[in-house]
């Protein structure tokens, strides 16, 4: 009875080194495709957040010059809420250039750059 449960046993611990040995198999052959994949998916999803940033700071600055210009105000002292729309106006354009600029991720940027070093640290993100 103990020969049979070793042998039974010896069995299944073998199909599962195979099962093993054939999905580390599949990991390095699929491998090369998904750091493809990968590098594709962050650099559009990248690339679609900055040029949409930019869009926006090209409506706030248009917003700004077609308020200026409806209410004819060619001197601070011309219309009462002239104060209101400058304020506003420079505000979004200032937080629309320090998203594109400053605080935005240019991981576009990285991958377009240096795609294996973008992959490493994209590595030690998900590790740590």
């Amino acid at each position: 009875m103990n020969e049979m449960l070793q042998t039974k046993l010896s069995e299944i611990l073998e199909l599962g080194k195979q099962g093993v040995l054939q999905a580390a198999e599949l990991v390095k052959a699929q491998f090369p495709d998904l750091c493809e994949q990968i590098l594709k998916y962050n650099f559009v999803r990248s690339l679609g957040a900055n040029i949409l940033g930019i869009i926006g700071l090209v409506i706030a600055v248009w917003l700004f010059c077609y308020s200026l210009k409806k209410w004819g105000a060619t001197k601070w002292g011309d219309s009462p809420l002239i104060g209101v729309v400058m304020l506003s106006g420079m505000g979004s354009i200032i937080l629309f250039v320090a998203n594109v600029v400053a605080i935005g991720h240019h991981t576009w940027l990285k991958i377009l750059l240096a795609p294996k070093l973008y992959l490493v640290e994209y590595i030690k993100y998900l590790v740590g």
